[in-house]
């Protein structure tokens, strides 16, 4: 069965590939489609329950195979109390990059690298993508990977990232795990992150998903589960303050990616840039943030750095995470979705996100 739905899917993004021009022909009208398939939501009559049970049960009905890709899906609704208290030791020591010890043109010390961009990865398929990757090296950034201790374990290591005056700037991107979870590494990350964005002077953070909660709980927001789940395009509702700020008036279409359960609220002193509605598996619905500014960071409940190939790893590797939509939704029938409205989006979504990336570097003086 596995290497017969292997074949489907493959089959399948033939299929995307032979029609991609004569989509491409027709943009706007696909652009209308998805709106109004996003505007009308299906309601699902299962009761609200925490995620964690409910992926052992999706675990044990899942077909295909699909079962063992649900340890990736721990996306949590299992809230846990705020952490209060000193954090361990933040990151190694390791020496400070200083104008005097290197080139003056080149702070990195290496030529043709001026700056430092970590970037934080929970599970390693939630990557940068080569569409951010792309305007970070324009930008003359040089990008430091950490895949976070835990991260696809029993979450009992250390956060061990660099230096925070070594950096230039951190993005933070989504994950399995809750922002509430009780881990050492997440609580040390989240010191990082306050330290960073609230800093004198701040080091810009831009949170993804799970990154963006770990902001919002640095900076005193809460992160508590929706009731439901989503993983697909959905329009997203612009405030005032986000068609006004310098970087997500970058947002000109507003469909976006996600792959969430979990909600944060907006942190004290942040600007609430963008909300969403998100259907509860209860048939209800609930108004959640979907982004904020904080200085110059930002946290975004989407996948600004998603890109195609990106999602055909996720529909792969993370496919047990439809299953958490609800029993009103077909794994296979919202995956085939999924990258069907994505790939027609893709290129509208790639330039603003493009944009948007550049715009927040514009911001903190780190222009190409």
């Amino acid at each position: 069965m596995k290497h017969h739905r292997r074949a489907q899917l493959a089959q399948r993004r033939r299929g995307v590939a032979a029609h991609r021009n004569a989509e491409a022909a027709s943009q706007p009208r696909h652009l209308a489609q998805i709106a109004a398939h996003h505007r009308r939501v299906d309601v699902d009559p299962a009761q609200n329950r925490e995620l964690r049970p409910l992926r052992r049960q999706a675990h044990d009905a899942a077909p295909d195979g699909t079962a063992a890709k649900l340890h990736h899906a721990n996306r949590s609704c299992h809230a846990a109390p705020s952490i209060a208290g000193s954090a361990p030791a933040l990151h190694r020591p390791g020496p400070r990059r200083t104008m005097a010890a290197t080139d003056e043109r080149y702070p990195s010390g290496r030529p043709g690298v001026s700056r430092r961009a970590l970037v934080i990865q929970h599970i390693a398929v939630e990557t940068l993508g080569a569409n951010f990757s792309a305007v970070l090296s324009e930008a003359g950034f040089e990008t430091i990977p950490l895949l976070a201790a835990g991260s696809e374990s029993d979450g009992a290591g250390r956060f061990a990232a660099p230096e925070l005056a070594e950096m230039d700037l951190i993005v933070s991107l989504g994950g399995p795990q809750s922002a509430n979870d009780r881990t050492p590494a997440l609580q040390q990350e989240i010191e990082y992150l306050r330290a960073a964005a609230a800093g004198q002077p701040p080091v810009p953070v831009v949170g993804v998903c799970l990154g963006a909660q770990l902001l919002a709980r640095a900076l005193g927001g809460q992160v508590a589960p929706t009731g439901g789940y989503q993983f697909g395009l959905r329009k997203i509702d612009v405030t005032a303050a986000g068609a006004a700020d310098p970087a997500f008036r970058e947002v000109a279409v507003p469909l976006v990616p996600t792959l969430h359960g979990e909600r944060f609220s907006l942190p004290p002193g942040a600007e609430l840039l963008a909300t969403g509605t998100m259907l509860r598996r209860d048939g209800s619905y609930v108004r959640i943030p979907m982004a904020f500014r904080y200085g110059l960071s930002y946290g975004f409940q989407f996948e600004p750095q998603l890109t195609c190939a990106e999602l055909r790893v996720w529909n792969r590797e993370l496919a047990g995470d439809y299953l958490l939509m609800g029993e009103r939704f077909d794994p296979r029938e919202e995956a085939a979705r999924n990258l069907r409205e994505f790939t027609a989006f893709a290129p509208y979504h790639e330039r603003q996100m493009a944009r948007l990336l550049r715009a927040i570097l514009r911001q903190a003086r780190y222009s190409g």
